[in-house]
């Protein structure tokens, strides 16, 4: 997963979105905005059932990995 200038997390729902989206695969969040709570939140739960080792609410360069895998398993 590239390096998207912010050290490796993501810092906003669009930039999470494009890198696999948790929105694809079923979680409900706005499709722009910042990290908020709400996303934080979603980041929260997929990582504890696809991330169980890292619940951190951020997006970082692991979750993301996971999520583009699971995006390509469900699609």
């Amino acid at each position: 997963m590239p390096d998207l200038g912010t050290g490796g997390a993501v810092r906003d729902a669009a930039s999470c979105a494009s890198a696999g989206g948790v929105a694809e695969i079923g979680y409900r969040v706005a499709a722009e905005g910042a990290l908020d709570p709400a996303l934080a939140s979603v980041l929260r739960a997929f990582q504890r059932h696809w991330r169980g080792e890292a619940v951190t609410g951020q997006a970082d360069a692991g979750t993301l990995a996971r999520l583009l895998a699971v995006a390509r398993l469900c699609g």
